[in-house]
């Protein structure tokens, strides 16, 4: 059971990740991804998370931590930046 838990946040994660790569005001990658597939890509797997969690917990409790789990994520994105190093 818990490693459902691990692959859920990696799957929101990596969903996550890649919405934020196809934007235009990212700053991982010289050039933003294309938005058509990945976007898609991505929405798809943020469905899929939410669909795991529902088969696991009740109703309220699912979308409460897929929801707070996609606001915790998509707030630290942008400063991920940060760490990338320099020369």
């Amino acid at each position: 059971m818990m490693i459902w838990h691990g692959v859920y946040f990696l799957l929101i994660c990596t969903s996550a990740a890649l919405i934020y790569a196809s934007h235009k005001n990212q700053l991982w990658l010289t050039k933003p991804l294309a938005i058509k597939p990945w976007r898609y890509i991505a929405l798809s797997l943020q469905l899929v998370a939410l669909v795991g969690e529902l088969t696991m917990f009740t109703t309220t409790s699912a979308i409460f931590g897929w929801l707070a789990m996609n606001m915790l994520v998509f707030t630290c994105m942008p400063f991920l930046s940060l760490f990338k190093r320099t020369h």
